[in-house]
C-alpha cells in the first residue's frame, strides 16, 4: 500500500511551494472547514418538517395539495437557516411557498 499512495499523492494537484517532495514527509493536513451547530439546524428542520407532515396527515390534505406554509421562529439564526432550506420544505411537505415569521 505504501506505494499506491505514494503514486496518488504525486498525481494529485498541488498548490506551487506547498507540495512535500514525498507524502512520507508531508504535514498532516489541517481541518479548514468547521461545521459547529449544523447537526443541531438539521435536526430543528427534521423536527419542523415532522410536525408539518403530521398535521397534514391529521387534518387530511390531499397529497395533490400544494397549501402555502408559515413557520413562526423565536430564534432569528434558525429562522434564517429555514428561510436559506426553503427549497427543502417545499421537496419534502410538497408544499407551496414557505414563509417564515420571525
Amino acid at each position: 500500500m505504501p506505494y499506491l499512495t505514494e503514486e496518488l499523492y504525486q498525481r494529485l494537484p498541488h498548490r506551487a511551494g506547498s507540495a512535500s517532495e514525498s507524502i512520507v514527509i508531508a504535514d498532516y493536513p489541517k481541518a479548514g472547514v468547521s461545521f459547529d451547530g449544523t447537526e443541531d439546524q438539521v435536526n430543528a428542520l427534521r423536527k419542523v418538517i415532522g410536525a408539518f407532515r403530521s398535521q397534514m396527515a391529521n387534518i387530511n390534505v390531499p397529497k395533490s395539495a400544494t397549501p402555502a406554509i408559515y413557520i413562526k421562529c423565536k430564534d432569528s439564526a434558525l429562522g434564517e437557516v429555514f428561510k436559506q432550506e426553503s427549497a427543502v420544505f417545499k421537496a419534502l411537505l410538497r408544499c407551496g411557498d414557505v414563509n417564515v415569521l420571525l
